[in-house]
């Protein structure tokens, strides 16, 4: 699945929702760079929510599609050029 590329991260704090970012298996993705968690119901939102960050129970890493581009964009393959 490709998700977007969405532009620089708000600045807007989100409470803590376990419905809103924890996956069917109960874990929350939290990207290892950013620090921000994934919308379940919408996985190209990534929130920054504090309170998973200052405790990690239950959390998994992953990479969000914006520090994606950012640190990694020069290892991925190339996007194709809309004609």
């Amino acid at each position: 699945m490709v998700l977007p590329i969405i532009g620089p991260h708000t600045r807007t704090v989100c409470a803590p929702d376990d419905a809103s970012y924890r996956d069917r298996d109960g874990l929350i993705h939290i990207c290892a760079n950013c620090r921000r968690t994934r919308r379940i119901d919408d996985p190209a939102v990534w929130d920054w929510v504090p309170a998973y960050v200052t405790r990690p129970r239950d959390a998994t890493h992953t990479v969000c599609p914006f520090c994606a581009e950012y640190y990694y964009g020069a290892y991925l393959p190339a996007k194709e050029q809309a004609e």
